[in-house]
């Protein structure tokens, strides 16, 4: 299932877990989006787009819901250990990192900012731009998933 899936999926995911209705995905929005979010092109070429019209069933947005909700935690409690080994808690002090804070905690956070950064830019729609960028920063979670699954 993690390979197939692609940013549509994670947008439609993010889209719930925020309570933020989303449309069709277009591709070219979605690029335009997302560079109005701050994201490279470069950081770009990882995305993947279904040409399918499909709807996105609820079992598979709740299997990858808990399959990102596993990995994040997985990668937080990895970095009590880091930190142990590196002598600070820099690395684990949500007032230091937003990363360390508690996965629905950091998409709210992270989408704050950028709508308000949006906004501040004066960009329409800042609330749509901070859901595509929350949905970019979960799907480089996916990203790093589909390439340790691969091959096995």
């Amino acid at each position: 299932m993690i390979q197939e899936t692609d940013f549509n999926t994670v947008l439609h995911l993010v889209s719930k877990q925020l309570q933020m209705p989303v449309s069709g995905v277009n591709t070219e929005e979605t690029k335009k989006l997302l560079t109005e979010a701050g994201v490279t092109e470069d950081e770009q070429t990882s995305l993947t787009f279904s040409e399918s019209s499909a709807e996105i069933s609820q079992e598979t947005l709740l299997v990858l819901d808990v399959v990102i909700r596993v990995t994040n935690a997985t990668w937080k409690a990895s970095q009590i250990h880091r930190a142990q080994w590196e002598g600070t808690t820099d690395r684990i002090d949500s007032d230091k990192r937003e990363a360390y804070d508690v996965f629905d905690t950091l998409k709210h956070v992270q989408f704050e900012k950028v709508r308000a950064e949006a906004q501040e830019k004066g960009l329409p729609n800042p609330e749509i731009v901070a859901l595509y960028r929350v949905a970019f920063e979960v799907w480089k979670d996916i990203r790093e998933l589909k390439e340790e699954v691969k091959g096995r």
